[in-house]
Order: structure tokens, then sequence, then C-alpha cells
């Protein structure tokens, strides 16, 4: 039997600071395109083992 999905905890001071900066730092960031590639690639490999396709 499944286990139960524990819920996210809520982060507070100086976590809650800390996260959004980071959020903010990174909004307008751009991924490289050897990254990006990688992901796609991934994706297509994926996709072509999944038996729902």
């Amino acid at each position: 039997m499944a286990r139960d999905i524990k819920s996210t905890p809520v982060i507070r001071g100086k976590d809650a600071i800390s996260f959004y900066k980071k959020l903010e730092e990174n909004k307008y960031k751009k991924v490289d395109k050897d990254t990006l590639l990688r992901i796609e690639q991934s994706v297509e490999f994926f996709k072509s083992k999944s038996k729902y396709n």
C-alpha cells in the first residue's frame, strides 16, 4: 500500500526571504542552448519509450 504524501512545509523568516530573493534573481534568466538541447533530447527519448504514445 502506498504511503501518504506529506504536506509541503511553509517557509518562514530567513528561509522565505532567501527563497524570494533567489526567485527574483533568476526570474528572467535564460537557459543556455546546450542545456535546452539536452532537455529536449531527454523528452524525446522518454516519449519514444512511453506506452501512451
